[in-house]
């Protein structure tokens, strides 16, 4: 934290959280409920076969903004494990 830059916004804060383990499935395209649940589906698969207990509900994160055409935005489903 200390070698971080100082934010030149006040609104800005830094701070340190716990460490976490997710896995992740990544998908580029329209962002809809089949494709999200698809991308869920695909992580149960690996978390199962890897013998990984999951410890959170899963997270859909999304990365890029408006401006960006829909087929070429970019979207995480994401699971934390133990």
């Amino acid at each position: 934290m200390e070698s971080l830059p100082t934010p030149n916004n006040a609104d800005v804060r830094l701070v340190e959280g716990e460490s976490e383990k997710r896995v992740a499935f990544r998908f580029v395209g329209s962002r809809s409920e089949e494709r999200i649940e698809q991308g869920a589906e695909k992580l149960r698969a690996f978390i199962k076969a890897q013998n990984l207990k999951p410890s959170a509900a899963m997270i859909v994160a999304g990365y890029d903004g408006p401006r960006v055409p829909p087929q070429n935005r970019r979207w995480e489903v994401m699971q934390v494990v133990e």
